[in-house]
């Protein structure tokens, strides 16, 4: 759940919205969003993640203070590597975007220009966990906003995209996971693989967690 200074909130795994009272009387019309200022913050290691720190600082994973309150922040740049949105995660799992979120694409789409495959996962913890259980050797995003963002995104990226031979899926085994999953097969027939989890696994950072990198492997193979 997304939360502005305005009063106006979206859900990016159901789609849902609301405002407050004061921030809208239309449901259908969206009022124009603060651009909030990103905030500093410091690169890993993410031990509870068992994110290294080369692996944060490859993919600008950080922690930082917004208003008193440790935050966990994901650094969105643009193709030439200049930060231009924050997604603030806090403790209670909710996010707050920060800098200009309208420019956004993938979540580490910066660091690679095309090549035979792409790994695309559901959250901007998965795709590092991928890239680190991998060696680094392939490119590894993540969608900006949950499941329900991944279709969207994926239109949009569509050009950075077609740099690419293959497209693998690393998306929760949820349903909204699988759902995502049926819409980008759809929207890119013929250039999708999903790889599988083990039984009793949501994600690829529940993998890397548990100490079986070798399961994420398996699964990109």
């Amino acid at each position: 759940l997304a939360v502005y200074e305005d009063g106006y909130a979206k859900c990016f795994a159901c789609e849902y919205f609301e405002y407050d009272n004061k921030a809208a009387s239309s449901m259908d019309a969206p009022k124009p969003k603060k651009v909030i200022p990103m905030i500093d913050y410091k690169c890993g290691p993410i031990a509870k993640r068992k994110l290294s720190q080369e692996i944060c600082e490859h993919y600008s994973i950080g922690a930082g203070e917004f208003h008193g309150e440790t935050v966990v922040v994901y650094t969105y740049r643009d193709n030439n590597g200049s930060p231009i949105a924050q997604k603030l995660r806090f403790k209670n799992k909710k996010f707050l975007w920060v800098g200009d979120r309208s420019k956004v694409g993938f979540f580490g789409q910066h660091l690679y220009k095309g090549g035979k495959t792409v790994v695309i996962t559901e959250g901007e913890f998965d795709a590092p966990s991928v890239a680190q259980a991998l060696g680094k050797q392939w490119p590894c995003v993540s969608v900006p906003d949950g499941a329900g963002s991944a279709a969207k995104v994926c239109k949009e990226q569509l050009e950075w995209l077609s740099g690419f031979e293959s497209i693998i899926l690393f998306m929760d085994s949820d349903e909204p996971g699988q759902k995502a999953i049926k819409e980008i097969a759809e929207l890119l027939p013929g250039k999708v693989k999903v790889a599988q989890y083990p039984a009793g696994f949501k994600d690829a950072s529940d993998l890397l967690q548990a100490d079986r990198a070798n399961d994420i492997k398996t699964a990109y193979w």
